[in-house]
């Protein structure tokens, strides 16, 4: 039994900067905690992290995106 779930991952503040820095190390912690986990085969970084401001706030947004292809076990 295999899966292959697509995580998105969204990073606001009050500057761009800060969005920016807290996008990178949550994407550095996301990929490596996959890696490190016996249930992931592989990790793609599909995309990011891209500047996307929000529209409704105006807030200064990062987002990426990461498949994890896994193994699971039927429950």
């Amino acid at each position: 039994m295999t899966d292959s779930p697509m995580i998105l991952v969204e990073c606001f503040a009050d500057d761009g900067g800060t969005a920016a820095d807290d996008a990178k190390i949550d994407r550095a912690l996301l990929m490596a905690a996959a890696r490190l986990s016996d249930d992931v085969t592989r990790v793609t970084d599909v995309g990011g992290p891209s500047f996307l401001p929000d529209p409704d706030t105006n807030l200064p947004r990062y987002q990426f995106t990461v498949q994890l292809d896994m193994r699971g076990t039927a429950l």
